[in-house]
């Protein structure tokens, strides 16, 4: 348990489990806690990380919760990032929970990306123990670490591509496109648990045919995704941002990057015999 304000105090100097004597002492101290000062998240996580080392039976984890942005220590977003990429050797997965609207979320979002882990915003107009409990439950139990996917030949623009962990109670969903020849595709999975390395093998057939019409919005929306993570991390540039466009303007996707454009037909005006079609365009653009 870190306090990362103007000062950084930590509760322990280590690593230690978490039996009913260590749980009762950390929450006692999470309760105590006073908001002071700034916000050194610089210092709190190299605190954090300082304390995980490469461990094969483990997969280190920090939950990094804040309601602001960095205001004491370093204080440069894009330093925090680099300086934190650096010491994370152990490869930790650092989550982010932004407590409240005034926070800078794409930094967190960023952090979290480059970090193998996620940001989450936990928005203060609802119950925030219920959402920070909800976002806990998708990260208490970790079951694979290390995870490769591997297809053969012809599987091409699969996202998201940088899935390395599995949890218990949630899934990975990959997408990609199969360019290839033949009607069939075998698949390997492998990973490391906590009792060493697993493979999973399946061979997937291509069925087609109606009933998988969605398949390829699906892929369009999951490569949308993936094209927005890489602008949080490394900003905008014009071929991501021309890659986001062009798969939203094929497949009707509404983004940052695009409109939508929505048809309106009056019917026929009766009472005059009018038969003229009126039609509308209303410009539905997302900021």
């Amino acid at each position: 348990v870190i306090e990362f304000d103007s000062d950084v105090r930590v509760l322990w100097d280590e690593l230690r489990q978490a039996d009913q004597v260590n749980r009762d002492e950390a929450i006692a101290r999470i309760r105590a806690i006073q908001a002071d000062g700034g916000t050194d998240i610089n210092e709190g996580l190299e605190r954090a990380l300082a304390m995980l080392k490469v461990d094969e039976a483990r997969v280190p984890i920090v939950v990094m919760l804040t309601d602001g942005k960095p205001s004491s220590g370093t204080t440069n977003t894009f330093s925090i990032r680099k300086n934190i990429q650096k010491v994370n050797t152990a490869e930790v997965s650092i989550f982010s929970l932004g407590l409240g609207d005034n926070l800078d979320f794409p930094f967190l979002k960023a952090l979290s990306l480059e970090n193998y882990g996620h940001a989450v915003q936990i928005h203060s107009c609802e119950d925030v123990s219920e959402q920070i409990a909800d976002f806990y439950k998708t990260i208490d139990t970790p079951i694979l670490k290390d995870l490769k996917f591997e297809y053969g030949d012809g599987v091409v623009d699969v996202f998201p591509t940088a899935v390395q962990r599995l949890f218990a109670g949630s899934e990975i969903v990959l997408a990609g496109r199969y360019v290839g020849e033949g009607d069939e595709l075998t698949v390997q999975v492998s990973g490391r648990s906590h009792q060493g390395s697993v493979t999973f093998t399946e061979t997937l057939r291509f069925t087609g045919g109606r009933t998988n019409g969605f398949i390829p919005r699906f892929w369009a929306f999951m490569s949308i995704q993936e094209l927005l993570d890489r602008i949080a991390v490394w900003g905008e540039n014009d071929e991501i941002i021309g890659d986001i466009v062009n798969t939203s303007v094929q497949y009707h996707f509404v983004t940052p990057y695009t409109s939508l454009f929505l048809e309106i037909e009056k019917p026929t005006d009766t009472v005059t015999g009018d038969d003229d079609e009126l039609r509308e365009e209303e410009d539905l653009s997302v900021p």
